[in-house]
Parts: C-alpha cells; structure tokens; sequence
C-alpha cells in the first residue's frame, strides 16, 4: 500500500533516470535537467509537499499529454501500413498515456491530502 503512493513519483524518476542515461549513452551529453527533475521528486517522495505535489502532477501530466500528440504526430509521418509505424504508436501511446494516469494520480493524491507537514519535516509515511 506504501509503495502504491510513492508509485507515480517512482514512475516519473524512472523516466528521467532513462532520459538522463539514453542521452549519455548516445551522444556523451549530462542531461543536466533530467538529473534535477528526478533529485525534485526524489525529495517529493520524503517532504510530501501538497503544493509542489500538485504543481508537479500539472505539469507531468501535462507533458505526458504533450508527448502523446507528439507520438501521434510522429506515427502521421510512417505509412499506416508499417509495423515500425505501428509499434512506434502502440509503445509511445501506452507510456505516455500511463505518465497522464500518473500525473492526475499525483494530482488526486495530494488533492484529497489530509494531512499537512511542516515544510522542513521529513516524512517517509
């Protein structure tokens, strides 16, 4: 049950941390801004701020809904007939459509919080 609540911070700093390594990997870049979102939610998961929370699940569920147009932009640009064309839609639209869930999921969660900590008060709960 602990880790259902954590589950669309982890999500979401699973995605930098494969954003950050990819572009390593690639190109020899420190995606400098991938390594600060994810340090964000990973101090998210323990200070539990309702405000930060809320404007960060705004946001990733924007981006995330940004991301699906732009997978279906993509996928405009393959003959329907392709299964690279295909695949590339399945894939994107299945992640990014989990990243929307996440976000309002995030939004739901510290919305409906009860419970109001000190902004200098580390939580695990």
């Amino acid at each position: 049950m602990r880790l259902l609540k954590m589950l669309p911070e982890l999500f979401f700093m699973g995605l930098g941390t494969y954003w950050a390594i990819e572009n390593y990997m690639a190109s020899g870049h420190r995606n400098y801004i991938a390594v600060f979102f994810v340090w964000l939610l990973f101090l998210q998961l323990f200070y539990k701020n309702r405000i930060l929370g809320l404007i960060y699940g705004i946001i990733l569920t924007m981006i995330s809904g940004m991301m699906s147009l732009a997978v279906i932009s993509e996928y405009r640009e393959f003959n329907p007939a392709e299964a690279e064309g295909i695949r590339l839609l399945i894939w994107g639209l299945a992640l990014f459509g989990v990243g929307i869930f996440m976000g309002l999921y995030m939004i739901y969660k510290y919305a409906t919080s009860n419970v109001e900590y000190e902004d200098s008060v580390l939580t695990t709960v």
